[in-house]
C-alpha cells in the first residue's frame, strides 16, 4: 500500500517537472515592439513619448509647529519652532503627443529653530 502511494507521488512530481517550459529571454527590441502592439490595440499612441523637461518649481511649505524646552541661565523656558518641507515639482511635456505629467520630490525638512 505504501509502495503504490510513493509510485503515485513520483508520478505526479515527474508530470509537474515534465511541464515547467524554459522561457526565452526577451530582447528590448521586441517588448517595444509588443508595448506598441499593445498600445494600438486599446488606443493609445504607437510611438515612443519623446518627455521634455518643462519647469521646475520650488516651493518652501509649512508643515506644523511645535514646542522644545531651553535651558538658559538655570531657567527652563518653552520655544516655538516651525517645520517646512522644501518641495521641488518637474512639468514634463511630450510634443508628439502633447501629454504631459508631473513629478513631485521632497527636497529636505527645516527647522526655524535648532534643538534635539
Amino acid at each position: 500500500m505504501k509502495t503504490r502511494f510513493w509510485l503515485i507521488v513520483i508520478l505526479c512530481f515527474s508530470i509537474q517537472i515534465s511541464n515547467v517550459n524554459a522561457v526565452p529571454a526577451i530582447s528590448h527590441e521586441d517588448k517595444e515592439a509588443k508595448n506598441i502592439a499593445r498600445a494600438a490595440t486599446i488606443g493609445e499612441p504607437a510611438t515612443p513619448h519623446m518627455w521634455q523637461k518643462m519647469s521646475v518649481n520650488k516651493e518652501k511649505l509649512f508643515s506644523h509647529s511645535h514646542q522644545f524646552s531651553v535651558l538658559h541661565n538655570f531657567i527652563r523656558s518653552k520655544r516655538d519652532c516651525e517645520v517646512h518641507h522644501v518641495m521641488e515639482t518637474v512639468v514634463w511635456y511630450c510634443p508628439i503627443h502633447h501629454h504631459t505629467k508631473s513629478n513631485t520630490y521632497h527636497l529636505e525638512t527645516t527647522h526655524s529653530e535648532k534643538h534635539d
